[in-house]
């Protein structure tokens, strides 16, 4: 905001107290609906620029695949949940188990908005070529900046917010 962007947050069912079960599909539904409150108070998806976060990733790459915003940014994005679930338990049947999939991988290619990824090296949760699997097969433009020292959480320690405010002085 001191850069003099306005930002706009919305928290998802089942977070910061907010009633309801965590789903996919809730997720999404609450993104959508949080973007047609800036449609209808005048502000066009050309003029977005859509952050996703971790799980909140699969939410943003959703979103700016239905609404094509001016630009994208994903931090501790990954290709898929069960592409992550798998490799973490990979003695388990996890595509039988695992419902909320957050197939980023097979949405990134619809998407045409500049787009900026962001994951720490250190990551212990998103494997590091999970979220550069994602960034290889998503469109041009795009940037993916590794945060040296960074792990899952704490980006913003090591500089995250300066690359992102130099990306969209470059990128506007």
């Amino acid at each position: 905001m001191d850069a003099g962007y306005g930002v706009y947050l919305c928290e998802y069912r089942g977070f910061g107290g907010n009633p309801g079960s965590i789903s996919e599909e809730g997720f999404y539904k609450d993104a959508r609906a949080a973007l047609r409150w800036l449609e209808t108070n005048g502000y066009a998806s050309s003029q977005w620029v859509i952050y996703g976060e971790s799980i909140g990733s699969g939410s943003a790459v959703q979103m700016a695949a239905e609404f094509q915003p001016k630009m994208l940014i994903l931090e501790g994005a990954f290709s898929s949940a069960l592409d992550v679930a798998k490799e973490r338990y990979f003695w388990l049947p996890v595509s039988y188990m695992l419902k909320d999939k957050f197939d980023n991988i097979s949405k990134i290619k619809s998407i045409h908005s500049s787009l900026l990824m962001l994951h720490g090296e250190g990551d212990p949760t998103v494997p590091l070529h999970s979220a550069q699997k994602l960034y290889e097969a998503a469109n041009q433009p795009k940037q993916f900046s590794l945060i040296r020292g960074g792990g899952h959480n704490n980006l913003y320690d090591f500089g995250a917010g300066q690359v992102i405010l130099e990306w969209l002085a470059k990128s506007e």
